[in-house]
């Protein structure tokens, strides 16, 4: 194989590992409309003890999630967010959800199951060491509003 020859193959190459790296990394990215929304649940005592974390207070939270991955976390009663952190949807009905700043040790990634059935929108942990509270606040079945 002459150089040109090769250089050709190469430059396709290239591009073809561009071409995939891009598609997966936009299909990890695009947030499904059926979850981009406004959705509340009531957090419970047991839901705080059942992740092991403090209890950060009760009642009905509201989290909105917008097209690209932003997801807001409101207090109850609260008209402003609380917290905001991204999420990254993957294939299989999975997401991970960021870290949240506002409470120590919630640093780094961790991986979620959700799905959406009608008006609810349930989400199951898969995996999160490092942040009972955001475990505490998101895992469980959320109402779209």
């Amino acid at each position: 194989m002459g150089k040109q020859a090769g250089l050709a193959v190469g430059v396709v190459l290239t591009a073809a590992l561009i071409a995939v790296l891009t598609a997966s990394a936009t299909e990890a990215s695009a947030i499904p409309a059926r979850i981009v929304g406004t959705w509340s649940r009531h957090v419970t005592n047991t839901d705080w003890m059942r992740a092991g974390s403090f209890n950060d207070g009760v009642g009905v939270y509201s989290i909105v999630v917008t097209a690209n991955g932003a997801l807001a976390v409101y207090y109850p009663s609260y008209t402003q967010p609380s917290l905001t952190t991204r999420i990254s949807v993957l294939p299989e009905g999975r997401l991970t959800i960021g870290s949240m700043a506002f409470y120590q040790r919630c640093s780094g990634k961790d991986l979620y199951a959700w799905k959406v059935v009608g008006r609810l929108l349930t989400v199951t942990k898969l995996s999160d060491a490092h942040c009972p509270p955001r475990v505490a606040l998101l895992v469980g079945t959320w109402k779209r509003k």
